[in-house]
């Protein structure tokens, strides 16, 4: 569900969406998207222009109700969450979920690519990685992005936590993980 799209606190079936697609026409930046506590597999993160991952352009938050009350599972090699877009110096934050493999070993859980000369920037925090995954946060080629990364886990498995294949003139903070 998102925020300003339905009932406050009421996370009851009659005010949530089902799926990312359900209500990906209408993600707009600064937008917070909360998933209810539970086990989502990768069918509830297809959207229009993916399968098996959500693929956003936008910059919002995406959020669990508990933090730690919510699994994500991969379910296809690509991953889960994907910004391949002009952010142009928009957020992204990811909080409070338990990432672990589904069906399918992911290549990543979080892809960001932002292709503006603005710099965006990206927040991962109180989040458990869990899988053999190659990264479980990739900030790809043409990113100009300051990641932050805190409060997390990751569990063993893949290559490294974090990849940055050229920060150009982004920062990286980490701490508490």
């Amino acid at each position: 569900r998102t925020t300003g799209e339905s009932t406050p606190d009421d996370f009851s079936a009659a005010n949530c969406y089902d799926t990312m697609a359900d209500f990906d026409a209408s993600i707009a930046d600064n937008d917070t998207i909360i998933f209810a506590d539970g086990t989502y597999t990768s069918s509830a993160f297809e959207n229009a222009a993916s399968r098996g991952y959500a693929l956003l352009s936008e910059g919002i938050t995406i959020k669990a109700q508990t933090r730690g009350g919510v699994t994500l599972q991969s379910g296809i090699a690509t991953g889960l969450f994907r910004w391949s877009a002009d952010l142009s110096g928009n957020d992204i934050t990811i909080d409070g979920f338990i990432i672990e493999e589904g069906t399918t070993a992911a290549n990543y859980y979080i892809w960001v690519d932002n292709s503006s000369a603005t710099k965006g920037t990206l927040t991962v925090t109180h989040c458990s990685f869990s899988a053999p995954v190659f990264y479980s946060v990739y900030n790809g080629t043409s990113s100009d992005m300051d990641v932050t990364v805190s409060n997390c886990n990751h569990l063993g498995g893949g290559r490294s936590f974090l990849n940055s294949v050229d920060m150009d003139d982004g920062d990286v903070l980490i701490q508490n993980c």
